[in-house]
Parts: structure tokens; sequence; C-alpha cells
């Protein structure tokens, strides 16, 4: 009896990771926006529960730049936004257009970082499927380059395939 229990279990909880992979385990990302900093969680499927963790934490006060850019994403178009970060080493923190959350961060972004490129938006978006990488925040000084490079790894929390998809310098 203890050894089909024991089947019984490891069928249920392999059909809840067959559910979890085909609807949460594609799922961008959540971004929770506080006056220190904005983090993101992601969800994840642990001991046989879906558990919300934190993927990364970001503090406003350590952003040395922050830069706009899209990645032709096959029949649309995702906007991203780059956080450099002075404090660990040169990471860059990522965010996408289809995390929730992301809205209310770009509006939190004009109380924490002041001097900001208004336009950034437009100059992003348009044209279609062009990259556009566009300074958006510089500490010490913002200018409306269009130049640099993209984040070689981001913290962007996705699949490998959309990993693969990131655009790479000179694309």
């Amino acid at each position: 009896m203890g050894l089909v229990n024991a089947g019984l279990a490891w069928v249920r909880t392999r059909f809840a990771r067959i559910k979890f992979n085909r609807t949460l385990g594609h799922h961008q990302g959540v971004l929770l926006n506080t006056e220190e900093g904005v983090e993101c969680q992601r969800y994840r499927f642990r001991d046989g529960a879906v558990v919300l963790e934190t993927e990364w934490r970001l503090v406003w006060s350590e952003v040395s730049g922050i830069f706009g850019y899209k990645i032709d994403a096959w029949t649309v178009d995702q906007i991203r936004l780059a956080f450099e970060v002075q404090g660990d080493g040169g990471i860059t923190y990522v965010v996408t257009e289809d995390m929730e959350g992301y809205q209310s961060l770009v509006e939190a972004l004009n109380r924490h970082f002041t001097g900001m490129n208004e336009s950034w938006w437009r100059a992003v978006a348009f044209p279609a499927f062009e990259t556009k990488r566009t300074t958006i925040w510089k500490r010490g000084g913002m200018g409306l380059d269009s130049g640099g490079t993209l984040p070689d790894k981001s913290l962007l929390p996705t699949s490998g395939a959309e990993r693969e998809m990131s655009p790479s310098p000179g694309s």
C-alpha cells in the first residue's frame, strides 16, 4: 500500500509540474516597487507547490544608468529597460514591458531620477523592429545617445530560448 501511495504522489507531483510549466512557468515576473528600489519576483515550483520567490533586488541609490531598447520578438517588438548598477560589479538588471508591475515602475522613475529623458519611450518604440538603444538617465549627466552596447548577460527571468533572442552588441 505504501508503494502505491508513493507512486500516486509522484504522479500528482508530475502532473502539477506539467501544469505549472504550461502556465506560470512562462510568466516573465512580478515587479514590486518600493521607495528604496524595485524587486523582481518569479513563480517557482518547489516541493509540489507554486511559490513566488525573489529573483533580484535593485536599490535606486546604486543605479548608475538607465537605458531603454527593444528586441524583435518575431511578430511584435518588446520594449525593455536596463538598469546599470555600480555596486554589483557592473551588473545590468533588465525588465520587460510584459512583466507585471512594469507600468508602475516606469511611473516611479520620474520620482527617483531627476533629469530623466522624458521622450525615451518614443525614441525606443519608433521605428518598429529596430533596437533603438536610448539613454534614459545617467549619473552625472544624461544624453540621448543611441550607441553603446546592450547587456550580454541580463538578469531577466526568462527561459533559455528567450535569452537566445536577446540582442547582442552590434545587432
